[in-house]
């Protein structure tokens, strides 16, 4: 009876299809006493209307020690003028001990001249760039003999091939790609005659090259920081997984830290830190932060007092040109340099002086 039985439609003309599939004789060869029937098919191309355009026979398919795949099928070529057809295959073996198969892959593709499309004699198929160091890539097409007209098109996809997107305008056996963004890239060329060119399923495809762009780290925000002698800051890299970072700078400072720290720094330290930030992808970014060191606040205040319950005393600070006393209990205003302090029980007061760069 027949196993399996499709119509297909919208085929190209002048094309070369293959039609097969993979079969397993799975009876074992002990079985039936030996004497098992072997499988045997047929696979017929047929019109709609039933006449046979095509027929291939497997004649018997032997049993092995081992089950094996093996294909079957045939080669068809379109005539002119048939655009349907039906596909069939049969199993021609008696009933009885036997006659047992597995079927998988079933097949019907056009089949055309090899195509090949190579970026920059790369064989590889895999291209990997950094997004600031980019240079133009040219593609070359080839195709063996079988076409009498054939039209090309360079083709794009964003997706790993799941889209694929004509390049307007690319349509010779030369492509060359341009600079882009960051992000991954795969181009091919189809080819068909020029007939069949407006259907997209009759074009044959080449081998697809996979580009990736490696995107640059961000850079660090800010562009200036600023410091106090005697104090420490803290310089910053974007962070990223499977990043280096080569820190250098003024006063013959060095470090591979994201975020190195400086301590007690002098005037000597002021100036431009620049990093190099290298990426797990080996694609390197330059970037700067320039340090302004101010001078810092030594606090000077007055000594400790005794004073008795009832009474006051002036609290009297230093060296900057704001003032923040701590706690404010007592206090006539905690933001003087020198408050009146009238607390009802003993108390120990802390002032915060800034001066005018911020140095606290």
């Amino acid at each position: 009876n027949d196993f399996y039985v499709d119509t297909i439609t919208s085929l190209c003309g002048g094309t070369t299809y293959e039609f097969a599939s993979w079969v397993v004789n799975v009876l074992r060869s002990a079985s039936c006493g030996g004497a098992g029937i072997q499988p045997n098919l047929t696979f017929k191309i047929e019109t709609v209307t039933g006449s046979i355009l095509q027929s291939f026979n497997t004649g018997d398919i032997p049993a092995d020690g081992q089950p094996t795949w093996k294909q079957y099928g045939t080669f068809f070529t379109t005539p002119a003028g048939i655009g349907s057809i039906v596909l069939r295959i049969t199993n021609n073996a008696k009933g009885g001990c036997g006659n047992d198969l597995a079927m998988d892959d079933i097949t019907f593709r056009p089949c055309g001249p090899k195509t090949t499309a190579y970026a920059d004699n790369d064989t590889t198929g895999f291209i990997s760039l950094c997004e600031n160091n980019q240079q133009d890539i040219h593609f070359n097409a080839m195709y063996s003999g079988g076409f009498s007209n054939p039209v090309l098109q360079w083709q794009l996809s964003k997706d790993s091939g799941r889209t694929w997107i004509d390049i307007p305008g690319e349509q010779g056996i030369h492509y060359t790609r341009k600079p882009t963004a960051a992000g991954p890239y795969q181009y091919r060329v189809t080819i068909a005659e020029q007939g069949n060119f407006s259907s997209p399923q009759c074009r044959i495809a080449s081998n697809a090259t996979s580009i990736t762009v490696n995107a640059l780290p961000a850079p660090p925000p800010g562009d200036t920081l600023l410091g106090c002698t005697n104090a420490s800051v803290q310089l910053k890299a974007v962070a990223g997984a499977g990043f280096s970072y080569h820190w250098r700078g003024p006063n013959g400072f060095t470090d591979t830290a994201r975020s190195p720290v400086l301590s007690n720094i002098i005037y000597a330290d002021s100036g431009l830190y620049k990093v190099a930030i290298v990426t797990s992808a080996g694609c390197t970014r330059t970037d700067s932060v320039r340090l302004k060191v101010y001078p810092g606040v030594k606090a000077v205040i007055s000594p400790a007092a005794s004073i008795c319950e009832g009474t006051s005393t002036v609290l009297t600070a230093s060296g900057g040109n704001s003032y923040t006393w701590t706690p404010v209990t007592g206090l006539s205003d905690s933001h003087a340099a020198s408050p009146v302090a009238a607390p009802t029980d003993t108390t120990v007061y802390q002032v915060l002086v800034q001066n005018q760069y911020g140095c606290k």
